[in-house]
């Protein structure tokens, strides 16, 4: 099944609560990308499938923050240096759409200027290096 929407690799934190939980649960996890419908984090902590969560991301390279709820849609367990991992991935539910659209812009700006440079350094020969 194809993706709704394209996704870009993203590094941040988030911070997550899960509201209708008995405890207070808030915790942090790392973001891998995200997309105009959600994002993928992955976490040392586990929250099942369907459970709605609040979040509150801030890219590593970006002043915004975006907060919102979202609901998980798939979870898989890793190891990660012999430590359960979680691969999650979150659907939006409410989301600033502005401040999604101004990070995804801007994450989509960095990976066009990354594949030009990359293009053009795949295009160097060893002549054009100077020494």
């Amino acid at each position: 099944m194809a993706r709704a929407y394209e996704r870009f690799e993203l590094e941040g934190r988030i911070s997550l609560q899960i509201p209708d939980s008995v405890i207070p649960n808030i915790f942090d996890a790392n973001v891998e990308n995200i997309s105009f419908g959600g994002l993928r984090m992955n976490s040392l902590q586990k929250i099942e499938v369907d459970h709605i969560i609040n979040f509150k991301l801030k890219p590593a390279l970006f002043d915004e923050l975006l907060s919102g709820k979202g609901k998980i849609r798939y979870v898989k367990e890793e190891a990660y240096y012999k430590t359960p991992c979680y691969k999650m991935g979150v659907e939006f539910i409410e989301v600033n759409k502005d401040i999604l659209r101004y990070i995804i812009t801007q994450v989509q700006n960095l990976d066009n200027e990354t594949k030009r440079k990359r293009q053009r350094i795949q295009g160097l020969e060893i002549k054009d290096i100077p020494f």
